[in-house]
């Protein structure tokens, strides 16, 4: 369980930036509290401007906000051991007399993460 209600509602606002819309029942099994307690953040998270309650349910205001490191972190953690594989593979082929260039991608953060110990 989430220790205090900004984590809940952090929590919720994060996921809803992913979705767009979700249902309460889905949020209460997200954050694992009542669904008294979710309607209550959800209150309190439409009069901070954030989200939109909806019937059954709520919705992200402006996602155009989205909170990118976020997002950076759930892709990071997905094919964890392929990435990993890859920059493994990658470093082999870099030698010390070259420059490489990185784009901004979740794999490329293994391979500076391995050639950050070279």
């Amino acid at each position: 369980m989430l220790s205090t209600a900004k984590e809940r509602q952090l929590k919720i606002v994060n996921r809803l930036k992913i979705e767009q819309f979700m249902r309460i029942i889905d949020l209460v099994e997200l954050v694992n509290y009542s669904e008294a307690t979710v309607k209550r953040d959800l209150v309190e998270l439409e009069k901070e401007g954030l989200v939109r309650r909806t019937r059954g349910g709520a919705m992200i205001i402006d996602n155009k906000k989205i909170d990118l490191p976020y997002l950076m972190k759930m892709n990071e953690r997905s094919n964890e051991t392929n990435k990993i594989r890859i920059a493994d593979i990658a470093k082999s082929l870099i030698r010390d007399d070259m420059v490489i260039f990185l784009d901004s991608s979740s794999t490329s953060l293994y391979l500076i993460d391995v050639l950050s110990k070279f």
